[in-house]
């Protein structure tokens, strides 16, 4: 049975697990450059891109409605070798891995895409991108823009671009499968992410309805909300 006491504990390790982060020194990963050649990657693709080699899991995503309706787009990794790219989706790949069209490259309409880490913190993340009403994908993107953002692919928000194309984020990653990145109304890279905690990805990204982590917090509240109704009735 579960007591009052057992059902705060209980509330306290999933706050932990869900707000809590990874003790860990800070890593820029730099999807700019890596990999070394131009290419697409098969959903869950695990990629070295940080400094000391750490990894992250990459995948692409159809985006439709204000969410991620489904897979069947790839991640990919634009131009380390050309102007300044970063971490883009493309609809299809030819036998050796490029966007077909290759001006597919980029995350826009209709597209998304997430990166899984670990458990830590998301500090900020840099975009270049289409200014809305401009030419050029290539550029860091200006600040005001928007894009859209998610934790479970599912509940999407809206993210303001500052100086320089990036953006603070400050975002816990914790217990949850990732970060999602789409946009409705231009192009979009992810050229660049400073992240502290743990690197230790299981693949890439899939969406989820809520975070199992999550999911064991409401209910432990729950039951602790339950457990103080009939405490009060005695």
């Amino acid at each position: 049975m579960l007591t009052f006491r057992k059902i705060g504990y209980i509330a306290a390790i999933a706050a932990a697990g869900v707000l809590g982060a990874t003790a860990a020194s800070a890593t820029t990963y730099n999807f700019e450059s890596t990999p070394v050649t131009e290419s697409g990657v098969v959903d869950g693709t695990l990629v070295a891109v940080g400094s000391g080699g750490e990894l992250v899991g990459v995948s692409g995503f159809e985006f439709a409605g204000g969410t991620i309706s489904g897979k069947g787009n790839f991640a990919y990794f634009d131009a380390p070798s050309g102007p300044p790219g970063g971490l883009g989706a493309c609809t299809a790949l030819t036998a050796t891995a490029q966007c077909a069209p290759s001006s597919d490259d980029n995350v826009t309409t209709g597209e998304a895409v997430g990166i899984n880490f670990g458990d830590g913190i998301v500090n900020t993340v840099t975009f270049r991108g289409t200014t809305i009403g401009g030419s050029n994908s290539h550029d860091l993107l200006a600040a005001g823009n928007t894009f859209l953002f998610s934790l479970d692919g599912v509940v999407f928000k809206q993210g303001v671009v500052g100086a320089g194309g990036v953006w603070a984020a400050g975002v816990a990653v914790n217990n949850v499968n990732g970060i999602y990145f789409a946009t409705d109304n231009y192009e979009l890279y992810i050229a660049s992410v400073d992240y502290t905690g743990d690197d230790n990805p299981n693949g890439g990204p899939n969406p989820v309805p809520l975070p199992a982590g999550g999911l064991l917090l409401l209910t432990a509240l729950a039951g602790l909300g339950a457990a103080r109704k009939r405490a009060k009735k005695s």
